[in-house]
């Protein structure tokens, strides 16, 4: 278990809680440490653990929760300050917070640090390993049943590298973000996933994740508002994933037709027969709660007006001004900035009016780098007092 490089895999499997403690004592002593972790999702409403991977600099073990509970791991992550180490760790921060209840906190993610740096963004874990310390490691099964057991030794050579090298690319570049001072940018774009607003959505707010809604008109809205929450309570009663249970096109379809019977309801596109016949009357019930909704009380999507053709030609200066700009200082643009935030700021300073969000490039470090922007982009464009 101790060993970087493992004679025998299986060694590396933790599998009882005397194993799991002297883990975690291993990784507290060392101050930081990777993690990563295997789940499937396809087969529940919640995504199946199978394997969580952790290392130090001089240890990788591979815990087991299929066979003991890792209770005591979770309570590392989210009650210590000890530093995290995770690339693109959006989903491993999900599984901690659906398993313990609580975010991660002191985390750090190697390919964010990567575009802070002026390393390529998004960079996959084998991409930055080369780069960073030239080490090629072993891909291919990203895809594999990691419920089975025992693991193969190639599920287990794949899993131990998963990690092995994180603490390596950890202090390259916290060194590099050091020397250019940006620390605390990596701790502002770390913030969000340590609070609990990314993790929790009421089962009322499902709506507004179903793919195709933006033709939806407010009182459709309050209709479809109600079979997705319905659609969550019975995929969740069901233990599949929400889209397997029924697909966004299946309650978008029932939200157009408002079908009245059973058998309106079997015909809507994407409805599978046997879910019609289970589940009418829930369905109806959810049609009818969405139409009897107070006038002003519908739900509404943001309506954002056409963007004129001198808008565009703004947000295009913008983009290529905001590429220039962010390459001279060694920052990844793709880090930066999307499209999509140079149009939501443009909007914001060609209407006069004072948003009700500000948008993310007048945010926290981005917003000095985009007054530079500014000044060098030839839009005339300026952050105007009521913007700040």
């Amino acid at each position: 278990m101790l060993s970087k490089v493992p004679l025998d895999l299986n060694k590396l499997i933790v599998s009882d809680l005397s194993g799991v403690r002297e883990v975690c004592r291993v990784l507290t002593s060392a101050g930081q440490f990777a993690i990563d972790t295997e789940f499937i999702r396809e087969r529940s409403y919640q995504p199946q653990l199978c394997l969580v991977q952790v290392a130090t600099a001089d240890f990788v073990a591979l815990l087991d929760p299929l066979a003991v509970d890792l209770s005591e791991v979770w309570q590392l992550v989210t009650e210590t300050p000890t530093v995290k180490i995770a690339h693109a760790g959006t989903q491993d921060w999900e599984m901690c917070f659906l398993k313990s209840g609580k975010p991660p906190v002191n985390i750090f993610d190697v390919q964010v640090a990567a575009g802070l740096a002026g390393l390529p963004y998004p960079s996959s874990y084998g991409k930055l390993v080369q780069h960073v310390i030239g080490q090629e490691i072993p891909q291919g099964h990203s895809f594999s049943d990691w419920t089975r057991r025992p693991l193969t030794l190639e599920q287990l050579e794949y899993a131990a590298a998963d990690v092995t090298y994180l603490t390596g690319v950890y202090d390259y570049l916290r060194q590099k973000l050091g020397e250019l001072g940006r620390l605390e940018w990596l701790k502002q774009e770390m913030e969000p996933f340590e609070g609990t607003g990314l993790y929790f959505c009421e089962a009322r707010d499902a709506w507004r994740k179903v793919k195709g809604i933006g033709r939806l008109e407010p009182r459709e809205l309050a209709v479809l508002r109600e079979l997705a929450a319905w659609r969550e309570k019975a995929a969740q009663q069901a233990d599949l994933p929400a889209r397997t249970f029924l697909a966004d096109g299946g309650l978008v379809a029932i939200t157009l037709s408002r079908p009245v019977t059973a058998a309106a309801i079997a015909a809507c596109k994407f409805v599978p027969r046997p879910l019609a016949s289970e589940h009418w009357q829930e369905i109806l019930d959810a049609i009818q709660v969405g139409l009897n909704v107070p006038a002003t009380k519908l739900p509404r999507l943001p309506k954002f007006p056409m963007i004129a053709n001198s808008d565009k030609a703004l947000i295009a200066q913008l983009v290529d001004a905001g590429a220039t700009y962010c390459l001279s200082q060694s920052i990844t643009p793709e880090v930066f900035a999307a499209k999509h935030n140079y149009t939501e700021l443009v909007r914001v300073l060609t209407s006069g009016t004072h948003p009700k969000h500000t948008p993310r490039l007048l945010t926290g470090w981005r917003r000095d780098l985009t007054v530079q922007i500014l000044q060098t982009s030839g839009t005339g464009l300026t952050v105007k007092e009521e913007s700040q």
